[in-house]
Formats: C-alpha cells, structure tokens, sequence
C-alpha cells in the first residue's frame, strides 16, 4: 500500500520542484515558434512598440494564434507564418483556440 501511495504521489511532488515558466520573464525577440510540443516557444516574449511578431508553425497539426484584446485570431497550417504589428504599450495575452492550456504572452514597451 506505501509503495502504491509514493507511486501515486511521486509525480506531483516532482511537478512541485519545476521552476514556472511565468518565472522566467519575456525574452527580447520577435519571433515565436511552434513546435510539436503544442506549445509557443518562447512562451513570453518583450517587443517594443512597432515591432511586427510573427508565429511559424513547425508542428505536425494546425494551430491558432488568438488574443482577446488586440482583437486578432488566424489559423495557422503547418509550416505557415502568421503576423502581427504591436502599436500600443501593454502586455497582451494570447492562446490557441483548439488547444487548452497552449498560451502565450507579448509584453510591448513604448
């Protein structure tokens, strides 16, 4: 029965001493990609105002890029690259539509 219980609790403990990705802070690019992982990669991104960011999908199925505010979703196929111009200050959280839990995040600075 103990071996049972550390089994089962063993994968929980071990996911309590992975650092956050929330942790590591935007990265300096305009790039993101997206691997077969289904995730963004970076996952955090800093840009400054009018700087152009694209999305290139390298995995295997399609994908979204989808922000509430700006306004703005596109479908992105395999190997297709999606776009968009930051013009306002702000932080600006994104996701993919057809998969939960896949999201991202682009800090814009003046």
């Amino acid at each position: 029965m103990r071996v049972l219980l550390a089994a089962l609790l063993l994968p929980l403990v071990l996911a309590g001493c992975s650092t956050p990705i929330e942790n590591a802070g935007p990265v300096a690019t305009n790039h993101v990609n997206i691997p077969d992982e289904w995730v963004f990669e970076p996952r955090e991104i800093q840009v400054k105002v009018g700087t152009n960011v694209t999305w290139t999908n390298n995995g295997k199925t399609f994908h979204s890029v989808t922000f509430l505010d700006p306004p703005f979703d596109e479908d992105i196929e395999r190997n297709q690259t999606v776009a968009y111009t930051f013009t306002e200050p702000g932080t600006f959280d994104y996701t993919c539509k057809y998969h939960p839990g896949m999201d991202g995040r682009v800090v814009v600075t003046a």
